[in-house]
């Protein structure tokens, strides 16, 4: 269903990968569209009183800087997975207007946030896994490299570099290395990843000690979950439900919430660490 809907009820998904649009071609796009009319309507859907954009906010953003009161628009029901709604939109900016490097790789983190496989997500999206590994561990980089990044003072390539070195090391890196090539960069950065490699060496043994200690706390910590897990079938689930009524079941419901949300950021930080692990291990091959 095509509709004619006003600009105002009309908003950006706040969780579209994309985030920076060139003016001058949203300018060109304005221009164009009064002149010639919209050819493509956006695709919408609803949510309360407006509409969020799936596909088009290039379009919608020429419509608003062109002062256009309403926009041609495809509208889908409201019934689409946040992952197909996320797969429509990373597509098309990859087919309309490459995203710069580090919105790919968020937009790739929201795909294994959600729990698709690194294989999967690089099948629906035509990558292979290596560039899709590739590509995630941008997602390590400080939040100031990232800009750089994004921006293109820093390469693509020098950015993968930067992402086997700590956050120190990074800003380190930082002066030394913007706007050169990757050729110039390399070797910057393997000098400071060695520097940082041989203090690893020295490092105090108690500290440690006490990480070692607390990895091998939480690594028991969830096999007993996954045991648990495992072990629990069919009615015990309801028979659970029963047994952990004690009048406080909002707070039993709050802290599984908990538990859930912190084995989804276990397992985010897990991919990430996964994927820049295999690029590093390419690299050293």
């Amino acid at each position: 269903m095509i509709l004619d809907l006003p600009l105002k009820q009309v908003k950006p998904d706040p969780e579209q990968p994309r985030k920076t649009f060139k003016e001058e071609t949203i300018r060109e796009l304005a221009e164009s569209i009064k002149e010639r009319g919209l050819k493509q309507p956006i695709t919408v859907r609803p949510c309360g009183d407006i509409y969020l954009i799936i596909m088009g906010e290039r379009r919608y953003r020429a419509h608003v800087m062109g002062g256009l009161p309403t926009i041609k628009a495809i509208v889908q029901p409201d019934g689409a997975t946040k992952e197909e709604l996320l797969m429509d939109q990373m597509i098309e900016n990859m087919q309309r207007e490459n995203m710069n490097a580090i919105e790919t790789a968020s937009g790739l983190k929201l795909f294994i946030d959600a729990g698709w496989t690194i294989e999967k997500t690089a099948k629906t999206m035509g990558y292979s896994v290596e560039t899709v590994e590739r590509k995630l561990s941008l997602n390590s980089l400080e939040d100031k490299i990232k800009k750089y990044v994004a921006s293109g003072q820093i390469p693509e390539s020098v950015g993968l570099l930067l992402t086997r070195l700590s956050s120190e090391g990074q800003y380190l890196a930082l002066r030394k290395i913007k706007n050169k090539p990757h050729s110039q960069a390399k070797p910057i950065i393997d000098a400071i990843l060695e520097q940082e490699q041989q203090v690893g060496l020295f490092a105090a043994e108690e500290p440690l000690k006490a990480k070692k200690s607390l990895i091998r706390s939480y690594n028991m910590a969830m096999l007993a979950l996954v045991g648990f897990a495992r072990k629990i079938t069919g009615d015990d689930y309801r028979i659970l439900a029963h047994g952990l009524d004690d009048g406080r079941l909002g707070k039993r419901i709050a802290e599984i919430d908990l538990a859930i949300k912190t084995l989804n950021r276990i397992k985010r930080e897990l991919n990430i660490y996964q994927a820049a692990k295999r690029l590093r291990g390419r690299e050293a091959a």
